[in-house]
């Protein structure tokens, strides 16, 4: 289900930096402002979603982010307490591990790291609409939607139409996450909590070493080389 792996994994990039922040709401603008302003941040997040067979899923797991480029995702399915990927980025290459099966991807990293700090990056940004503020104080949230960009939904089982997210007023990170079909009903939802701005991460949280007896598959080398 590719709408599960771009939004959960963050490996999809579905627009420039530049069209991110051109024809948005006045309080769009000003939270990217907010989330460029952000050296680091630590979040826990969960998602729900249905597969092609209408199995539900349950992922849960955390992220750590630092500019310029680094981050460190483990995620973790069901209640199980190990992580079944694994996902590190230096700011010049990123690791993607799969425990279970035992095999590492080695790539160039990124070079805008997805993640909650691009809360329009996976929007048509001439869409984006504000519908709603809601809480007060620390919680306090501007909610948006807008159509999703054709590479979140493509190869969906159902028609996906809208893309709300719930946006953080002080430091313009996502809190919330939802993919809605032709009838509002939530195809997926991702949810971000326990969220903790400029935190020191510790360097080795950004290395990593493929333990031995690993498969590792280098996707910026030619196939058959």
């Amino acid at each position: 289900m590719k709408i599960l792996r771009a939004s959960v994994l963050f490996l999809c990039l579905s627009g420039l930096a530049f069209a991110e922040e051109t024809g948005l709401p006045k309080e769009a603008q000003e939270l990217l402002t907010k989330a460029a302003d952000l050296e680091s941040y630590r979040v826990q997040f969960t998602l729900e979603a249905n597969e092609e067979a209408g199995e539900p899923v349950h992922l849960a797991g955390t992220l750590q982010f630092q500019r310029p480029n680094r981050r460190r995702l483990e995620i973790r399915e069901g209640n199980s307490p190990e992580v079944a990927q694994r996902v590190v980025c230096d700011g010049q290459t990123e690791w993607q591990q799969y425990t279970k099966a035992n095999v590492v991807y080695r790539a160039k990293s990124p070079e805008e790291t997805p993640g909650p700090h691009r809360p329009f990056s996976e929007v048509k940004p001439e869409t984006l609409r504000l519908v709603q503020q809601s809480g007060q104080g620390r919680d306090d949230r501007f909610r948006f939607e807008a159509d999703p960009l054709p590479s979140i939904v493509e190869g969906s089982p159902v028609p996906i139409k809208t893309l709300r997210v719930e946006v953080g007023k002080k430091d313009g990170l996502i809190r919330e996450l939802k993919l809605l079909d032709t009838q509002g009903r939530e195809v997926l939802t991702q949810e971000y909590s326990q969220v903790e701005v400029n935190v020191p991460i510790p360097e080795e949280t950004f290395t990593f070493t493929p333990p031995d007896g690993t498969q590792v598959i280098d996707l910026d080398k030619p196939q058959g080389s």
